[in-house]
This record gives C-alpha cells, structure tokens and sequence, in this order.
C-alpha cells in the first residue's frame, strides 16, 4: 500500500507497548508538491513523501524484530496470522 506523510519518515519505526510490537515500514520515498486553493483566490504549495507502506502488530515474541530492522523491504507485503485473518475477515 501506499502512504503519504507531511515529513519525511525513517525505513523502519518500532513501537513497544508491554508484550505488543507495532511496526510502521516506509520504503522507496517519492517526494512531490501538491497545490490547494485557499480561502481566498491564493493557493498553498505543500511537500510531501510518498512510500510503499506496511503496518505491522503482535507480539513481540512472535515478530522477526531484527530482520525487519535490516530488510524491510522483505516484509512490505507482511502480515501476522492474526492479521491475515481479519483481512480474511473482511472480504
């Protein structure tokens, strides 16, 4: 999937909270302006980046922590079982 921010991101961003991981991966950054009108006649110019984007969250335990931090790339299209099944869910 694809995510758009107003920042640029770091490849890799891990966030513990008790036995939970919650991983956020951006690769491959594209940057580009976007112009949008203002409440006047004016318009505002706005940078952003653009990556290929994953979400990941589970238990700590359970997750390659130390894989993702040196391949990301490999897990753009990763998914927990967990994760698996509500996107199975909501089909």
């Amino acid at each position: 999937m694809k995510a758009r921010f107003e920042t640029q991101q770091l490849p890799v961003k891990i966030v513990q909270k008790g036995a939970v991981s919650y991983v956020y991966i951006c690769q491959n950054e594209t940057q580009g302006m976007e112009t949008y009108p203002d409440l006047g006649e004016g318009q505002t110019q706005e940078t952003y980046y653009e990556y290929d984007y994953n979400e990941i969250a589970g238990p700590t335990s359970d997750l390659p922590l130390a894989d993702i931090q040196a391949h990301p790339e490999n897990y753009l299209e990763y998914a927990t079982p967990q994760q698996r099944a509500i996107q199975e869910h909501r089909r």
